[in-house]
């Protein structure tokens, strides 16, 4: 969900023309059933790899890999993938899609400097650089 939530606000900052379109409650709703029903069906095959260890009190407890898998390069080769894409590619998209809405809040708070210089002379505080600066500050926490 954490990736749903910085495509959103990436939306929301970057694309104005795509905010009216996406940033609706019905989109969110959409996105995040289809996330979890993803990512329901990314994990189903755990259920076929694994197999518990040990009953206590009528629950399975603990697991191991079947004889089947470990013997598999077919399911060798997804606990592979799963172990090294799960982490990599949500830590990928977050750190673009931040980077790229820090890039578009640095160009316009640029572009809000260089008009307010212009239209005043002196240097007031700014209200809306005070609230772009600590949304970058919140990007990297």
């Amino acid at each position: 969900f954490t990736v749903t939530f910085t495509f959103d606000r990436f939306v929301a900052i970057s694309c104005p023309e795509l905010k009216s379109k996406y940033c609706t409650e019905k989109t969110a709703a959409v996105v995040l059933g289809t996330v979890t029903v993803l990512s329901c069906l990314k994990n189903i095959f755990w259920y076929f790899m694994l197999e518990e260890s040990y009953w206590l009190q009528n629950f399975p407890w603990f697991c191991y890999l079947t004889a089947d898998v470990m013997k598999s390069p077919v399911w060798t080769t997804i606990e592979f993938l799963h172990h090294i894409l799960t982490p990599a590619i949500p830590f990928v998209l977050i750190l673009l899609l931040n980077a790229v809405t820090i890039r578009c809040i640095l160009v316009s708070s640029r572009a809000r400097k260089r008009l307010r210089a212009h239209s005043s002379g002196e240097n007031t505080k700014d209200p809306e650089m005070e609230s772009r600066r600590k949304s970058i500050i919140l990007l990297f926490v």
